[in-house]
């Protein structure tokens, strides 16, 4: 008897240590594939460059970058007491393929807006390593010296590609990653040498960074009107069949519909043809891919056809951010009496998250005659400022 009892207490100490083994080897391929992730996300950021240096703690990408004063930095329990209660902060992502070279008045009002509608909010502005960033340019500098979060990056489109193929190559396998090393081969010798090129590294760029990262892309001719916490995995339509990108909202990485628009972007690819590897290739995957996309009654919105409840994109009006068409700016901003949009500006802003300013339109017009007093154009430039003139 005592014998039988102590094999089943060894017995019990066998399957007590293989169960703890077994433990280990779970977490460890948890924390590895979490390293692993960061990494590339890391990879896809690039190296912070400027979190507003004199009000903020610079963490490596994939970290909270909330900025702490200074005077708050030596009470670390308190701070991180007050993180774990307070929602994390809404990201946005900008583009500058031109750097700081030619920031007009839009885009400065453009990036202040965000912190008008959501003040502890981040800004990641990715811009051309090329062209680079002034930061005592007399537009930016103001803005960096209030201390709100904007960083800085880099970007090298080949690297974000390689990382949004490796991404996908692990969960949806919606990018070939054979095709992608194909494009990535012909960015310097070719792509980059082409009339659209500043437009199509957009495109591509906002896929990417949605793709790995999340949060919220606007061109840098959008102003932000209100809070967008109520929707997600959007764009904007219209009643026919196009799709807008000026704004996209994917707040969670790993969307569907955008790693099958990134394969669309190099299947279609054309440098040569403005549009078709922006607006068009968001067109083209939802009509190759109904079962992405959620039910709705705007334009490809009505032919969806998810399976079961799972869908990866919201088609919504063209008008939630872009209330005014780009033919119609001129005669809005200038002789808004006139205008049936210009009338009625005030609604504009209750019904709409954003306005797509249309800067080639709206930009010269205000440098040659400005705008008319009580015009969309002015209640934008007017009324989302931060740091007014």
């Amino acid at each position: 008897r005592s014998s039988t009892e102590a094999r089943r207490t060894m017995g019990g100490g066998e399957r007590h240590r293989r169960w703890l083994l077994a433990v280990y080897i779970t977490v460890g391929i948890v924390v590895s594939s979490a390293w692993y992730f960061t990494r590339e996300e890391a990879e896809l950021e690039g190296e912070v460059i400027m979190s507003s240096e004199r009000h903020a703690h610079t963490r490596h990408v994939g970290e909270s970058m909330d900025l702490v004063p200074e005077s708050e930095s030596s009470n670390d329990d308190d701070r991180t007491n007050a993180n774990a209660a307070a929602p994390p902060s809404p990201l946005f992502h900008q583009v500058l393929t031109t750097g700081t070279a030619y920031l007009s008045t839009i885009n400065l009002r453009s990036i202040e807006s965000l912190f008008y509608v959501y003040p502890n909010c981040r800004l990641h502005v990715h811009y051309n390593k090329k062209a680079g960033v002034d930061r005592d340019h007399p537009r930016l500098k103001p803005l960096l010296d209030t201390g709100y979060n904007i960083s800085l990056l880099p970007y090298d489109p080949a690297k974000q590609l390689r990382t949004a193929a490796k991404l996908s190559a692990r969960t949806d396998g919606q990018i070939n990653g054979t095709l992608a090393k194909s494009y990535i081969d012909l960015i310097k010798p070719k792509y980059s040498k082409e009339k659209f090129w500043y437009s199509n590294e957009a495109n591509l760029l906002r896929l990417c960074l949605l793709y790995v990262v999340g949060g919220t892309y606007l061109d840098t001719d959008v102003v932000l009107t209100r809070s967008i916490d109520s929707i997600d995995k959007v764009v904007a339509g219209s009643k026919s069949k196009s799709i807008h990108c000026a704004v996209l909202r994917f707040t969670k990485p790993g969307n569907v519909y955008l790693a099958a628009t990134i394969e669309n972007f190099m299947l279609h690819y054309n440098g040569e043809k403005w549009g078709n590897n922006g607006p068009s290739a968001f067109r083209r995957t939802a009509e190759e891919h109904p079962e992405l996309v959620c039910p709705g009654d705007v334009g490809l919105a009505r032919k969806a056809k998810p399976k079961g409840r799972e869908c990866y994109v919201n088609i919504l009006a063209g008008s939630t951010f872009a209330p005014v068409r780009w033919r119609d700016w001129e005669e809005t901003c200038s002789n808004p009496k006139k205008s049936p949009v210009g009338k009625e500006a005030k609604a504009i802003f209750k019904h709409s998250y954003a306005v797509h300013l249309n800067n080639q339109i709206t930009g010269p017009l205000l440098a040659k005659v400005g705008y008319v007093k009580g015009s969309v154009c002015d209640m934008v430039l007017s009324g989302y400022c931060n740091i007014c003139p």
